[in-house]
């Protein structure tokens, strides 16, 4: 079954259809262009010698970025390096 985006009509990947409709039944099928939510900011951490971790900064819980809380990771990472 091919699945389009509401928002373009533009195909949308059958993987991401299967997984939007599994985990969230009452959202719109929409493609990657047209998603609401952003990617969330992430700062590695080599607190250790070989041992890197991910940071990954939270984000607003609509989904989009909260510029302050990137802000502040950011300068504190770089105010640690």
């Amino acid at each position: 079954m091919k699945h389009a985006c509401i928002r373009c009509g533009a195909p949308v990947d059958p993987e991401r259809a299967e997984v939007l409709e599994k985990h969230f039944p009452d959202k719109d099928l929409t493609c990657l262009d047209c998603s609401p939510v952003q990617a969330p900011l992430v700062l590695m951490d080599y607190s250790h010698k070989t041992a890197g971790r991910a940071i990954v900064v939270p984000g607003n819980p609509d989904g989009s970025r909260n510029l302050e809380n990137d802000r502040m990771a950011l300068r504190a990472h770089r105010r640690s390096r």
